[in-house]
């Protein structure tokens, strides 16, 4: 699969024609990422090697393949381009950016990729005649994933307490960054930078991203951070519209393939469904749905949060809102009637003979007995991604974001499942299958419990959303709890 988040910036881009394109050196999946918007890509590769994993990229990539056509040097003679983007020169040899000026259109633009190995400086840009410049941190350098602008610290405060990272470590560097901010030190967020430029520095002519969500919802908003969190196929870039005033930002929900538009769909109507509920005052309200370019969009409000604030285990504020979230939409069927079941099903169709891993076999058998696969479940409104990084905080209300996962009939507890096991599986400490398994148990029991629900189905949910897990994300941890949840380990008393 090829991540395409290093090219998540082209929503910064002014709205200009997107005919032709010209990329150096960026790698395979920015290169994917861009032909989704321009009608023909030039690509300079910065390796043999990229240009193969382009052309031999999976499904996520092959319905654009036809728009990039690579090249070994600069392509054109004249204004051809309505944007150029520079990284990485190939083989090392410094880029001749006055002719690569010559080949763009008058109203187009030029990126420089300081994260793809641009060494263009602002100096140097002024020099060969291009104005307005703007620059954007990318972070991190070596894999960016967020984007904002270093021009004023309002923008970089937002840009650094947008996105809050899983680990501990990345954390501490994001919290280094915000001091060094606020001190007026900016440099270490020019390392890598996307410095984009062109002749027209009229803002009234950009009609970009900010003013077209600045029109639509009547409000002054002065730039953006884009944060582009997942390289799923699925994914969608999200879009922090920074107001004038400080206080009346949102945030935008962006996807530019029809995988991730129905994603985004899917969030909206659970943010509809939702609203005039007891859980509502947990999660952001919609404000718009439309499209802009050939991106389908949902507008959030944006919720307020405490910087870099995330809580590693289920407490009382997540428990209540659990509680609330298990009314909505609460139904019972049997547990082969379930979507989870339909998911399983499938999957064990479409392996093939061998491949699916002994424990994955044994629980899959277990469930289909005709005591457990007419048994009834309870299943309810779910979040389907519930995870430490998608809940931010504020005077400890929980708020819970990223609802495109949701399902209407999701099973009751998958929600708490996930939790704990994603925490201890993607950021750890892990424990062990069978102490992990435990923890799901004895987090299951006492949900069940605060919520009425009955205890009869507890058992069968577990193992269906074990079984779902691994469908979804296999991975060795996930195995081991399935291992355990097939021996002989006694389920705990409530």
């Amino acid at each position: 699969m090829l991540d395409e988040r290093s090219a998540s910036w082209k929503l910064l881009l002014p709205g200009h024609r997107r005919e032709r394109l010209l990329v150096v050196g960026l790698d395979a999946g920015g290169v994917a990422g861009l032909a989704r918007w321009w009608r023909e890509v030039v690509w300079v590769p910065p390796s043999p090697e990229a240009a193969r994993a382009f052309e031999s990229s999976g499904c996520d990539a092959r319905e654009y393949v036809a728009h990039v056509r690579t090249v070994t040097r600069l392509d054109g003679n004249g204004a051809d381009y309505d944007t150029i983007a520079l990284g990485a020169w190939p083989n090392g040899e410094r880029p001749d950016s006055a002719h690569i000026t010559s080949l763009l259109a008058p109203d187009g633009a030029l990126v420089s990729l300081g994260f793809a190995g641009s060494r263009l400086t602002p100096a140097e840009i002024r020099r060969i005649g291009l104005n307005g410049i703007r620059s954007y941190a990318a972070l991190p350098a070596s894999q960016p994933r967020l984007y904002f602008s270093t021009a004023s610290r309002v923008m970089r405060s937002r840009g650094l307490t947008f996105h809050v990272p899983g680990s501990r470590r990345a954390r501490r560097r994001v919290w280094a960054s915000r001091h060094l901010s606020t001190l007026g030190l900016r440099r270490h967020l020019h390392h890598g930078a996307v410095l984009i430029a062109g002749r027209n520095t009229d803002e009234h002519a950009r009609d970009d991203l900010t003013r077209w969500l600045s029109h639509e919802l009547a409000r002054p908003l002065r730039d953006l951070v884009i944060y582009a969190g997942s390289d799923s196929p699925v994914r969608k870039l999200t879009a922090l519209a920074v107001a004038d005033d400080a206080r009346d930002d949102v945030v935008a929900k962006l996807a530019d393939t029809q995988a991730a538009a129905a994603a985004v769909r899917r969030e909206a109507e659970a943010l509809t469904a939702l609203a005039g509920t007891r859980a509502a005052p947990y999660v952001p309200g919609l404000l718009l749905e439309g499209a802009w370019r050939d991106c389908t969009v949902q507008v959030q409000r944006c919720i307020p949060l405490d910087v870099l604030r995330q809580v590693p285990k289920l407490n009382a504020a997540l428990v209540r809102f659990l509680v609330e979230l298990s009314h909505i939409g609460r139904t019972a069927m049997p547990a082969h009637k379930t979507a989870a079941w339909q998911r399983i099903e499938r999957y064990l169709q479409n392996a093939g003979g061998g491949t699916v891993p002994a424990p994955v076999v044994r629980c899959a058998e277990q469930i289909a007995r005709p005591e457990i696969a007419e048994r009834h479940v309870v299943c309810h409104r779910t979040h389907g991604d519930f995870v430490p990084w998608n809940v931010r905080w504020h005077s400890g209300q929980p708020f819970l974001i990223d609802w495109e996962e949701s399902e209407p009939s999701g099973l009751a507890l998958s929600d708490a499942c996930r939790f704990a096991y994603r925490q201890a599986a993607l950021v750890g400490p892990w424990p062990g299958g069978p102490a992990m398994l435990r923890t799901l148990q004895t987090t299951c029991n006492e949900l069940a419990r605060r919520a009425g629900l009955p205890s009869a189905g507890i058992e069968a949910a577990l193992r269906l959303w074990l079984l779902d897990e691994h469908v979804a994300r296999t991975s060795a941890h996930i195995i081991e709890v399935l291992d355990a949840a097939t021996g002989e380990q006694p389920w705990p008393a409530a």
